[in-house]
C-alpha cells in the first residue's frame, strides 16, 4: 500500500519551513527546530531560549484541509478541559493557532505549534498496568466523544471499509503493494469482501461508530512516572 508519509526529499523543504515559521510566534517563543518524526506530518522539537521546549507539526500536504485540523484542535481543547493530559495549541503573534505557510517552489504545507509534554515512547516490552491506565484513558476519550457537543462546522475523515481500502482511499491502493502475486491478490480480495460484509452487518448506529482517537498505537503515546498522555 502506498503510504502518507513525505517523500524523503522533502526533508530539506520542511527544515526550511520550520525555521520560517518560527517568525509566526512571538520571540519568547521562537528556537532552534529540531525534526522529530517524519511521518504523516513533519514533527519537530523547538528549544526555546528559556530552556523550554514546544513542538511544532507541518502537515503532510493533500489530506487534512484546514477545517479537519481546527476541528481536531477543537476537540484536543475540549479533552483537556475533562483533564485529560493532551497537547495544548500555541497561539501565533496574529491569534491565530492554524497557519498555512508556503515558500518558494514548495507546495504549501500548514502549521500548528503545541506545548511539549515530557515522557518517552511505551516499547513493545510496555508494562501490562500502563494498558490498564490507557483503557481507562481510552474509555474517559470515548465518553467525551458520545456526550461533547461539537462546534458547528466540525468535520473529520470518516474511516468506513471503503474509504480504508475501497477505490478513492486515501492512504492508497493495497493492490499496490509491492510483491503481490495472483494468488496473494485473490486471497487479499477474498478476505476484504468478508470483512466488508462483516462491518455493514455490524453497522453504523451512534453506539459503534463516532468520534475516536483511532490509532491508538505506541508512537502516539507518552509515559511519565505514572501517568501516561496522548499526543
Amino acid at each position: 500500500m502506498t503510504d502518507a508519509a513525505f517523500p524523503i526529499s522533502d526533508a530539506g523543504d520542511h527544515d526550511m519551513l520550520a525555521h520560517a515559521a518560527m517568525a509566526l510566534y512571538p520571540p519568547t517563543e521562537r528556537g532552534v527546530p529540531r525534526l522529530l518524526c517524519l511521518s504523516e506530518n513533519a514533527t519537530y522539537r523547538i528549544d526555546l531560549p528559556d530552556g523550554g521546549r514546544r513542538v511544532l507539526r507541518i502537515h503532510r500536504p493533500g489530506y487534512h484541509d484546514a477545517t479537519e485540523i481546527r476541528s481536531e484542535l477543537a476537540w484536543l481543547d475540549s479533552l483537556h478541559a475533562t483533564g485529560l493530559p493532551v497537547p495544548r495549541v500555541v497561539q501565533a503573534m496574529d491569534g491565530e493557532r492554524l497557519h498555512h505557510m508556503t515558500l518558494p517552489g514548495m507546495t504549501g504545507r500548514h502549521v500548528v505549534m503545541f506545548n511539549w509534554i515530557d515522557g518517552t515512547e511505551p516499547t513493545p516490552d510496555i508494562a501490562p498496568d500502563s494498558f490498564a491506565r490507557l483503557g481507562r484513558m481510552t474509555a474517559h476519550l470515548h465518553r467525551h466523544s458520545r456526550a461533547w457537543q461539537r462546534p458547528a462546522g466540525f468535520r473529520r475523515k470518516s474511516w468506513t471499509h471503503a474509504t480504508m481500502v475501497g477505490p478513492q482511499a486515501p492512504w492508497g491502493q493495497w493492490q499496490a503493494a509491492h510483491g503481490l502475486d495472483d494468488a496473494a491478490c485473490d486471497m487479499i480480495t477474498h478476505a476484504m469482501g468478508r470483512v466488508g460484509a462483516e462491518l455493514a452487518a455490524y453497522g453504523h448506529g451512534a453506539a459503534r461508530f463516532g468520534l475516536i482517537h483511532a490509532d491508538l498505537r505506541l508512537a502516539n503515546l507518552l509515559i511519565a512516572g505514572g501517568e501516561d498522555t496522548h499526543h
